[in-house]
């Protein structure tokens, strides 16, 4: 009965897990055709901002190579704390749905329209400490242009006023 039990443990287990086996966001744009309007499942950072139309909202997810769109109920969106930008490390998220490569609802568009979505972790602010001895150095070539744009200035000036009038 154990070995039974064990057995069919492990059917279903494959099952689901090769039915939500997570895929590039890389391996979407290329083999479009083969994953079109196919239930995908991608993890990744939102990036960027997120656009409400009506009750839907459109977000874009990067997986650290490429990005796509997903069109999502606008409730969901609200609860995620914020897209990744300069200042800012976006929700990492997981999200299954169904994939088009040329989305009919959406102008021919790459996208997926979501699903389920799953918070795997909350964004965050970065830091980003100034580097003083690039400040330095900057400054110093800044300095250094300024007073070379000075002195051409001043040979300009000397060279209209030796001018013979003519």
């Amino acid at each position: 009965m154990k070995k039974v039990s064990f057995w069919f443990f492990l059917i279903i287990f494959s099952y689901i897990s090769g039915a939500y086996a997570f895929i590039s966001v890389t391996e979407l744009i290329e083999n479009a055709r083969e994953h079109d309007f196919k239930e995908v499942c991608v993890k990744g950072e939102t990036i960027g901002d997120i656009f409400y139309k009506k009750e839907f909202a459109w977000i874009n997810v990067s997986d650290g190579s490429n990005a796509i769109g997903v069109w999502m109920p606008a409730e969901l969106a609200k609860n995620m704390s914020h897209p990744g930008d300069y200042n800012h490390a976006g929700d990492f998220i997981q999200i299954t749905g169904r994939f088009h490569r040329a989305c009919p609802e959406h102008m021919g568009e790459v996208d997926i329209h979501l699903d389920a979505l799953n918070v795997l972790k909350k964004g965050s602010n970065i830091s980003r400490p100034v580097d003083k001895k690039r400040l330095k150095i900057t400054s110093g070539v800044f300095i250094f242009a300024v007073i070379l744009f000075g002195i051409e200035i001043f040979l300009r000036k000397k060279e209209k006023e030796n001018e013979p009038e003519g």
